[in-house]
């Protein structure tokens, strides 16, 4: 729902957009169109307003007072900061500014958006903490007003409309060639060829085997779903499959009973003619943990081998759909005091909080960063190992294949500011490349990722460490590797927590034994923050710099028990053995009293020498 600057407080008169006082000038584009230039380079401007306000949470009264007398602003402003969950603040202070970016922004848009810098405090005005909220700006494709300040296109009213749906098929035709058939899941769900009438029903490998033979099984394909569950609340009301509903999911499972998101999965399905779904909740035998840990292991292969991975990430839970878009937005009135004739309004869309300097700005990436999926642990190897995706986002569709993505509105790109690569991880596993990026894009990346259930943290992990190993667990050290062990050793933990800086009995209580046992102390895995492979100073990947990375021992060891069937999943216990000199550190340390470091730095006093070979 859009609403009018009409609507807006005196405070937020602001947001008015003067390109003439903010020295614009008409200049030319690019594409050699007319548009507002502020210098000849590009570069990137930031024009703060004339605008600060105070509030506290938890009930933000000062907005609250300024949407009940009619500011849409405020209004949306509010709702935007109660979103993000600030748990531990309780004062914030408010300034604006608009972004100017057209060089940054790979696709060299002019106004990027409004920026909502909150400056934030636990109690008192003492150890604040700083977020930024973002509203991107955007406006309908040619308008003079889109023209001028070079704005993104505006997301389409329904997500499955006629120009997404030719974009999707236009990218899924070059791929309706026959392909051989190298993998098919032991169950899915069969929703028919009559795309208005057929009801659905789970279906196993072995029936399809005897429906598909010969040349028709060149024509057998199937769809992977990766979505979030959502709290235990939510996820507890989802349809799934258990032993007691087996027998009812193969011989029907009606379409109101499904969870609001799988209805509009269905639907895309479909829409696109694919029959065949793969689906966690109703796929796999959700009381049954021999059929989970079998799964789990092959779930790499799922999402490797599926035609097409569909990706709500735009629903936060499986009871929230993805195709309808009820975004709230605010247009902002423009007139241009430059160019006399160039007048419209442009629309503000809150995208949740991101880091003001991230440099990344395609709109793949910008949904991503707004989405509750790609926090998710289990859709990490979801998202690296499928070949093909279409992605629901918050605003936009996007079609990733290759790394290339093309997004809703036309815009074409690489990359997408997706860390991982996995296409090298599985081509030349276990050469020192390969050891690096598992170290420091893999692990990295995945271990500030959140679970709901803790225990699940290898589970989630292990359908791509199987792919990587081509099924041989031998060398599988609950997330590190044996012949990578001496450098896989080398990793620490911080705090990844952007508002709260942790105590020092914080943080040593996060490193206390939690309840369920994860991993052994060794493994990274046993630790719920962000994992980091050697500090830039003795960085056993870094190439510049002092450092010194040898053996010194005389022999490494180490091996884990899996918990039940899956290897590469969760571990019982596990053993590390180093034979190798040992020394007593003296206990005559001083601070480096060095005001360019962020870290503390300690200077050990006297010599001291490594003692006999130990075991340890």
């Amino acid at each position: 729902m859009a609403s009018s600057s009409s609507m807006l407080c005196k405070k937020y008169q602001v947001l008015r957009f003067d390109d003439l006082a903010l020295g614009g000038y008409e200049g030319r584009s690019s594409r050699n169109k007319r548009c507002l230039k502020f210098d000849e380079d590009d570069r990137t401007r930031r024009f703060f307003l004339e605008y600060f306000l105070e509030d506290e949470l938890p009930d933000l009264p000062a907005l609250a007072e300024f949407s009940e007398r009619g500011c849409k602003f405020c209004s949306l402003l509010r709702i935007a900061i109660l979103n993000c969950q600030l748990d531990c603040v309780e004062q914030l202070e408010i300034e604006l500014e608009y972004r100017w970016m057209p060089h940054c922004y790979p696709l060299k848009r002019g106004l990027a958006g409004l920026m909502v810098h909150l400056n934030l405090y636990p109690s008192s005005k003492v150890h604040g903490k700083q977020a930024t909220l973002w509203f991107t700006a955007d406006a309908p494709s040619n308008t003079r007003t889109s023209n001028w300040l070079r704005l993104e296109v505006s997301p389409r009213p329904e997500a499955l409309c006629e120009a997404n749906l030719q974009m999707i098929t236009r990218e899924l035709s070059e791929l309706q060639r026959r392909e051989p058939v190298l993998f098919i899941p032991n169950r899915v769900i069969d929703i028919g060829d009559d795309l208005q009438n057929s009801k659905l029903c789970l279906t196993t490998k072995e029936k399809l085997l005897s429906q598909f033979d010969g040349r028709d099984l060149e024509h057998f394909k199937y769809a992977a779903f990766s979505y979030c569950w959502g709290p235990p609340e939510e996820a507890a009301r989802q349809i799934k499959t258990e032993k007691h509903s087996l027998a009812d999911r193969m011989s029907g499972i009606p379409f109101n009973s499904c969870s609001k998101v799988i209805q509009d999965l269905i639907t895309v399905a479909r829409v696109l003619q694919i029959r065949f779904l793969w689906v966690d909740a109703l796929c796999i035998i959700q009381d049954d943990q021999a059929d989970w840990e079998i799964e789990t292991l092959s779930m790499g292969s799922v999402y490797r081998h599926a035609f097409v991975t569909i990706c709500p990430i735009a629903s936060q839970t499986c009871q929230q759909g993805f195709l309808a878009r009820t975004a709230e937005t605010l247009n902002i009135d423009f007139k241009s005091s430059v160019a006399r004739d160039v007048k419209g309004s442009f629309t503000l869309r809150n995208r949740g909080i991101r880091s003001p300097n991230k440099g990344i700005w395609w709109p793949l990436r910008i949904d991503l960063d707004s989405a509750e999926w790609d926090r998710r642990g289990w859709t990490f190897q979801e998202l690296s190992l499928s070949t093909r995706l279409i992605m629901f986002g918050q605003l936009k569709l996007h079609f990733l294949r290759s790394r290339k993505v093309l997004s809703e509105g036309g815009d074409e790109y690489d990359g997408a500011g997706i860390d991982v690569d996995i296409s090298e991880v599985l081509v030349n596993p276990h050469d020192q490349k390969w050891q690096s990026m598992w170290r420091n894009s893999v692990v990295s990346a995945y271990s500030v990722l959140k679970f709901t259930r803790r225990t699940d943290k290898l589970p989630a992990l292990s359908g791509l460490a199987n792919l990587a190993t081509g099924g041989n667990p031998g060398d599988y050290l609950a997330g590190l590797w044996k012949d990578d062990l001496l450098a896989g050793l080398f990793w620490e933990c911080v705090p990844h927590n952007q508002f709260v800086d942790i105590s020092k009995c914080g943080l040593l209580d996060s490193l206390e034994s939690l309840d369920s046992y994860i991993a052994p102390s060794w493994s990274w895995a046993s630790r719920e923050m962000f994992v980091h492979f050697g500090q830039r100073d003795f960085d056993i990947s870094y190439e510049e710099g002092y450092q010194d990375f040898r053996p010194g021992y005389t022999n490494l060891d180490a091996w884990t028990t899996p918990r039940i069937l899956n290897p590469f999943g969760e571990v019982s216990n596990g053993h590390l053995r180093i034979h190798g000199p040992v020394c007593s550190l003296p206990s005559d340390l001083k601070l480096i009293e060095d005001g360019d470091f962020i870290q503390k730095r300690w200077r050990v006093l006297g010599d001291f020498l490594p003692s006999l070979p130990l075991a340890s």
